[in-house]
């Protein structure tokens, strides 16, 4: 996880992404398995999603964040697949749906999904 979440934090505001990365949370630290909650904008379509990455091998889901739903969930057999998708939208082989890491995108409803700037 921490080589995901170095790449976020470098990533951070480029549009040139698939997804462009608007902040991220770490919970837990960097010695044991963190989740991350990802907030971000699909650069193609302006939409905004949340990004909710784990150990995939965990068997209870991380809590859900009030005021979204699950619209997809992945499994990446490694962080360099997961950073893959989130730089070109690749999607995972089939055969990795048991494996490594997984990754919740989140559709956040009514305000919560709104980006505003001051």
């Amino acid at each position: 996880m921490e080589t995901i979440y170095n790449w976020l934090l470098e990533n951070t505001g480029n549009a040139g992404n698939y997804y462009t990365i608007l902040n991220t949370n770490r919970e837990g630290g960097a010695a044991e398995s963190a989740t991350l909650t990802i907030r971000v904008r699909r650069t193609d379509d302006f939409t905004v999603l949340n990004l909710l990455v784990s150990d995939g091998q965990k068997r209870d889901s991380p809590e859900l964040e009030p005021g979204s739903q699950v619209i997809e969930r992945y499994h990446f057999a490694n962080e360099q697949a997961v950073i893959a998708y989130l730089a070109s939208g690749q999607k995972p082989d089939e055969a990795d749906s048991a494996k490594g890491i997984q990754v919740s995108v989140l559709e956040p409803t009514g305000e919560a999904g709104e980006v505003t700037f001051p």
